[in-house]
Order: structure tokens, then C-alpha cells, then sequence
């Protein structure tokens, strides 16, 4: 788990070292989006990581809920929202990959969203 947090802390560090050179970021509260109920596998995997992504970027992880549909709720609002760093999302792979498969999603998994890190694995 201590790699995992490593690696997401050190991703989110180079994104805000790129970003800084034009605004200083972060200036509010990051959201982060979880497709799952509160409690689950993506839960126990995002807290340790915005914890520690609070203290050493000073500004605080508010971890939103949007359980339901597969995870594709909390996908298409990560999808509909601004594109400035302000809402990331915590996914696994059956929302990105097999739910566009089978039935239109709101969201295009290739053209809406950019990967910033892996934080766990199997």
C-alpha cells in the first residue's frame, strides 16, 4: 500500500509541478469522485492517498460518493465536470473498459479523461 501511495502522491506532484508554471494549483478543495459506496475497495484505496496528498499539497481531498450503474454515475459527472484539476476520479477497469461494451455510456473512456496514476493493483 505504502508503493501505491508513493506512486499516486509522486503522479499528482509532477501534475501540479506542469501546472504550476501557469496558475498556482492547488488554490481550493480537490474533489474526488468514487463510483462505489463508501467503505469498499476503491474506499480503502483513495483515503491513505488523499490523506497523505492533503498534507503535502495543503489543500484538502473532499471524497464524493456517487455510487450506482456500474460506477458510470460518478463517471459521467467526472466527465461533465471543468477540466482544471479540480475533480479527479478513482475507477477500476470494468467502467472504462467492459460497461462501454455493453451499453452506451454517457462518457467516451478514450476522449474524456486522462489518466493520472495507477494506485492499486492486482
Amino acid at each position: 500500500m505504502r508503493t501505491f501511495t508513493r506512486l499516486a502522491c509522486a503522479s499528482v506532484l509532477m501534475m501540479s509541478a506542469i501546472t504550476s508554471a501557469h496558475a498556482e494549483w492547488p488554490d481550493k478543495p480537490i474533489k474526488m469522485l468514487v463510483g462505489y459506496a463508501p467503505g469498499g475497495a476503491a474506499d480503502k484505496l483513495i483515503r491513505p492517498v488523499t490523506d497523505k496528498l492533503s498534507k503535502i499539497l495543503g489543500q484538502q481531498f473532499i471524497i464524493d460518493y456517487k455510487p450506482g450503474a456500474g460506477a458510470t454515475i460518478a463517471l459521467d459527472q467526472t466527465a461533465k465536470a471543468a477540466p482544471d484539476g479540480y475533480t479527479l476520479h478513482i475507477t477500476d477497469s470494468g467502467p472504462m473498459t467492459i460497461v462501454p461494451n455493453m451499453r452506451k455510456t454517457p462518457y467516451d473512456p478514450l476522449k474524456d479523461f486522462t489518466p493520472i496514476s495507477m494506485i492499486g493493483g492486482g
